[in-house]
Protein backbone atom coordinates (compact mmCIF):
# COMPACT_ATOMS: atom_id res chain seq x y z
CA UNK A 1 0.00 0.00 0.00
CA UNK A 2 1.53 3.28 -1.13
CA UNK A 3 0.68 6.69 0.24
CA UNK A 4 1.36 10.25 -0.81
CA UNK A 5 4.17 12.01 1.03
CA UNK A 6 3.52 15.27 2.78
CA UNK A 7 5.83 18.21 3.33
CA UNK A 8 6.01 17.14 6.99
CA UNK A 9 7.19 13.66 5.93
CA UNK A 10 10.00 15.12 3.85
CA UNK A 11 11.00 17.59 6.57
CA UNK A 12 11.05 14.90 9.29
CA UNK A 13 13.22 12.77 7.02
CA UNK A 14 15.57 15.77 6.70
CA UNK A 15 15.51 15.38 2.93
CA UNK A 16 17.14 18.41 1.30
CA UNK A 17 14.60 20.61 -0.49
CA UNK A 18 16.41 20.26 -3.82
CA UNK A 19 15.74 16.49 -3.69
CA UNK A 20 12.02 16.59 -2.87
CA UNK A 21 11.19 15.99 -6.53
CA UNK A 22 13.69 13.16 -7.02
CA UNK A 23 12.40 10.02 -8.72
CA UNK A 24 13.91 7.01 -10.44
CA UNK A 25 11.97 7.89 -13.59
CA UNK A 26 13.85 11.22 -13.78
CA UNK A 27 17.23 9.64 -13.05
CA UNK A 28 20.15 10.22 -15.41
CA UNK A 29 22.03 7.19 -14.08
CA UNK A 30 22.82 4.80 -16.90
CA UNK A 31 22.17 1.08 -17.19
CA UNK A 32 22.64 -1.40 -15.62
CA UNK A 33 22.50 0.55 -12.35
CA UNK A 34 19.24 2.26 -13.30
CA UNK A 35 17.43 -1.08 -13.71
CA UNK A 36 18.86 -2.30 -10.41
CA UNK A 37 17.62 0.85 -8.65
CA UNK A 38 14.16 0.35 -10.15
CA UNK A 39 14.04 -3.26 -8.95
CA UNK A 40 15.23 -2.25 -5.49
CA UNK A 41 12.46 0.35 -5.27
CA UNK A 42 9.86 -2.10 -6.55
CA UNK A 43 10.95 -4.60 -3.88
CA UNK A 44 11.37 -2.13 -1.03
CA UNK A 45 9.49 -4.37 1.41
CA UNK A 46 11.88 -7.22 0.73
CA UNK A 47 14.87 -4.90 1.15
CA UNK A 48 13.50 -3.86 4.55
CA UNK A 49 12.73 -7.42 5.59
CA UNK A 50 16.22 -8.62 4.67
CA UNK A 51 18.02 -5.45 5.83
CA UNK A 52 19.62 -4.93 2.42
CA UNK A 53 21.05 -1.48 1.76
CA UNK A 54 22.90 0.16 -1.10
CA UNK A 55 26.28 1.69 -1.77
CA UNK A 56 25.98 4.04 -4.75
CA UNK A 57 29.35 5.25 -5.96
CA UNK A 58 30.50 7.21 -8.94
CA UNK A 59 31.69 10.60 -10.10
CA UNK A 60 30.19 13.91 -9.01
CA UNK A 61 26.94 14.97 -10.63
CA UNK A 62 25.70 11.65 -12.06
CA UNK A 63 22.66 11.49 -9.77
CA UNK A 64 23.66 9.25 -6.86
CA UNK A 65 22.07 11.52 -4.26
CA UNK A 66 18.92 11.92 -6.34
CA UNK A 67 18.65 8.15 -6.72
CA UNK A 68 19.13 7.66 -2.98
CA UNK A 69 16.44 10.28 -2.31
CA UNK A 70 14.06 8.53 -4.72
CA UNK A 71 14.58 5.21 -2.93
CA UNK A 72 14.12 6.85 0.48
CA UNK A 73 10.87 8.45 -0.69
CA UNK A 74 9.64 5.10 -2.05
CA UNK A 75 10.33 3.46 1.32
CA UNK A 76 8.42 6.23 3.07
CA UNK A 77 5.49 5.84 0.64
CA UNK A 78 5.29 2.24 1.81
CA UNK A 79 5.02 3.35 5.42
CA UNK A 80 8.64 3.00 6.49
CA UNK A 81 10.47 5.69 8.41
CA UNK A 82 13.28 7.47 6.62
CA UNK A 83 16.15 9.79 7.45
CA UNK A 84 18.66 11.63 5.25
CA UNK A 85 22.02 12.78 6.60
CA UNK A 86 25.33 13.66 5.03
CA UNK A 87 28.21 11.70 6.51
CA UNK A 88 29.48 14.89 8.16
CA UNK A 89 26.05 15.61 9.66
CA UNK A 90 25.97 12.07 11.07
CA UNK A 91 29.35 12.64 12.75
CA UNK A 92 28.25 16.05 14.07
CA UNK A 93 24.96 14.59 15.37
CA UNK A 94 26.87 11.98 17.38
CA UNK A 95 29.33 14.54 18.71
CA UNK A 96 26.70 17.07 19.80
CA UNK A 97 23.82 14.80 20.90
CA UNK A 98 21.55 16.97 18.76
CA UNK A 99 17.85 16.46 19.39
CA UNK A 100 15.86 15.09 16.46
CA UNK A 101 12.32 15.13 17.84
CA UNK A 102 11.02 15.10 21.40
CA UNK A 103 13.76 13.51 23.47
CA UNK A 104 15.24 11.38 20.68
CA UNK A 105 18.66 12.43 19.46
CA UNK A 106 19.38 12.67 15.76
CA UNK A 107 22.06 9.99 16.06
CA UNK A 108 19.68 7.60 17.82
CA UNK A 109 17.16 8.21 15.04
CA UNK A 110 19.90 7.37 12.54
CA UNK A 111 20.56 4.11 14.39
CA UNK A 112 16.91 3.04 14.54
CA UNK A 113 15.04 4.48 11.53
CA UNK A 114 13.80 1.93 8.97
CA UNK A 115 15.80 3.42 6.06
CA UNK A 116 18.82 5.69 6.49
CA UNK A 117 20.62 7.54 3.72
CA UNK A 118 24.20 8.62 4.46
CA UNK A 119 25.16 10.95 1.63
CA UNK A 120 28.74 11.76 0.64
CA UNK A 121 30.48 9.03 2.64
CA UNK A 122 34.19 9.76 2.69
CA UNK A 123 33.82 13.53 2.61
CA UNK A 124 33.52 13.92 6.37
CA UNK A 125 36.31 15.76 8.18
CA UNK A 126 38.79 13.33 9.73
CA UNK A 127 41.24 14.15 12.45
CA UNK A 128 43.82 11.89 14.04
CA UNK A 129 41.59 10.76 16.93
CA UNK A 130 39.83 7.97 15.04
CA UNK A 131 36.46 9.39 16.10
CA UNK A 132 35.02 9.41 12.57
CA UNK A 133 35.98 5.76 12.09
CA UNK A 134 34.31 4.79 15.37
CA UNK A 135 31.07 6.60 14.53
CA UNK A 136 30.83 5.11 11.03
CA UNK A 137 31.64 1.67 12.44
CA UNK A 138 28.99 2.10 15.15
CA UNK A 139 26.24 3.04 12.70
CA UNK A 140 27.16 0.27 10.24
CA UNK A 141 27.29 -2.46 12.87
CA UNK A 142 24.18 -1.38 14.75
CA UNK A 143 22.04 -1.10 11.63
CA UNK A 144 23.37 -4.36 10.18
CA UNK A 145 22.62 -6.17 13.43
CA UNK A 146 19.06 -4.84 13.48
CA UNK A 147 18.51 -5.60 9.75
CA UNK A 148 17.96 -1.93 8.97
CA UNK A 149 18.83 -0.90 5.39
CA UNK A 150 21.37 1.86 4.94
CA UNK A 151 21.95 3.63 1.64
CA UNK A 152 25.34 5.25 1.18
CA UNK A 153 26.42 7.57 -1.62
CA UNK A 154 30.08 8.22 -2.28
CA UNK A 155 32.63 9.16 -4.90
CA UNK A 156 34.98 6.38 -3.84
CA UNK A 157 34.52 2.88 -5.22
CA UNK A 158 33.59 0.19 -2.69
CA UNK A 159 36.88 -1.62 -3.32
CA UNK A 160 38.77 1.45 -2.07
CA UNK A 161 36.79 2.01 1.15
CA UNK A 162 39.59 0.33 3.09
CA UNK A 163 41.72 3.38 2.31
CA UNK A 164 39.38 5.54 4.43
CA UNK A 165 37.88 3.16 7.00
CA UNK A 166 39.00 0.13 8.93
CA UNK A 167 38.68 -3.11 6.98
CA UNK A 168 36.49 -4.57 9.74
CA UNK A 169 33.96 -1.79 9.07
CA UNK A 170 34.15 -2.35 5.32
CA UNK A 171 33.63 -6.10 5.82
CA UNK A 172 30.60 -5.42 8.05
CA UNK A 173 29.10 -3.36 5.22
CA UNK A 174 29.65 -5.99 2.54
CA UNK A 175 27.20 -8.59 3.74
CA UNK A 176 24.11 -6.39 3.76
CA UNK A 177 24.87 -3.66 1.24
CA UNK A 178 24.76 -3.99 -2.55
CA UNK A 179 27.40 -1.88 -4.26
CA UNK A 180 26.63 -0.29 -7.62
CA UNK A 181 28.75 2.02 -9.70
CA UNK A 182 26.61 4.85 -11.06
CA UNK A 183 27.56 6.37 -14.35
CA UNK A 184 25.96 9.00 -16.50
CA UNK A 185 26.33 12.57 -17.65
CA UNK A 186 27.37 15.18 -15.11
CA UNK A 187 24.06 16.99 -14.50
CA UNK A 188 25.92 19.90 -12.93
CA UNK A 189 28.13 20.61 -15.94
CA UNK A 190 27.34 23.89 -17.67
Amino acid sequence: MRRELTQEDLELARLPLELWGASISKSTIQEPSLSRLRRYGENIGRAKEDGIGLYLCGPNGVGKSSAAAAILKEAMRHGYGGLWLTAQRLIDARLRDEIYYGEMTLFRRAETVDFLVVDDLGKEHRGDSGYVHRVIDQIVRHRRGELLPTIFTANIEAERLGELYKMSTVEAMRGKIKSWVCEGPNRRAA
